[in-house]
């Protein structure tokens, strides 16, 4: 898309894209401080909401997975132990179940290292931790706003303090769930690559 002129128009992030990446514009007219720290306080509080509900609803997808998981291989390992006490009563049609307990035993284990690499249960847990870490700092902010915002005499600057705190603290939860997560995928990456390698040698 180019402009009257011929030249071509600079790219520039729509109002929700500047919002999901939380570098959306926030107004501050010097004339009126005391709004201006009402919007910049609403637009922290509202950060920290959409990143409350993003790991809310992550944790939820990753624990259904993860229980959906979990149900066959608890069923793949009690049938897989039972086999070869079903072959010990010497029935008829026990003859050889051993051999499938095995084989049973290899599809849990497969589908626990499904589990393990794409990380459904950690990342439950890791998700909850966050989304619970932050609505945590955000019943505090509440709290200390309330009660700052209660004083007679108040600085707007101390209020412009507050809310940068807040906002920092916010994001560093963020930055401490994605090392965390990083890090447990550098792990299955190479229990993986062990994995492969052991299989493929003689």
């Amino acid at each position: 898309m180019a402009t009257s002129s011929g030249e071509p128009t600079p790219n520039r992030a729509s109002p929700s894209e500047d919002e999901a990446f939380g570098v959306e514009d926030v107004h501050w007219d010097p004339q009126q401080p005391e709004e201006s720290l009402q919007r910049l306080c609403a637009h922290n509080v509202s950060f920290a909401k959409r990143k409350i509900r993003w790991y809310f609803n992550e944790a939820e997808k990753n624990g259904k997975s993860s229980r959906w998981l979990r149900l066959p291989i608890i069923g793949l390992l009690t049938l897989g132990a039972l086999c070869p006490l079903v072959e010990a009563t010497r029935v008829e049609w026990g003859a050889g179940l051993s051999a499938w307990g095995y084989v049973l035993f290899a599809l849990a284990a497969g589908l626990y290292a499904l589990d393990s690499h794409y990380g459904f249960s950690t990342g439950w847990t890791r998700n909850t931790a966050t989304w619970l870490a932050i609505r945590g700092l955000l019943v505090d902010f509440n709290h200390e706003w309330a009660i700052w915002t209660g004083k007679q005499s108040r600085d707007w600057r101390e209020g412009v303090k507050m809310c940068n705190e807040f906002r920092k603290k916010v994001e560093d939860a963020v930055v401490e769930e994605t090392k965390v997560w990083g890090a447990a995928e550098e792990r299955a990456r190479k229990e993986l690559g062990q994995s492969v390698d052991q299989a493929s040698s003689p």
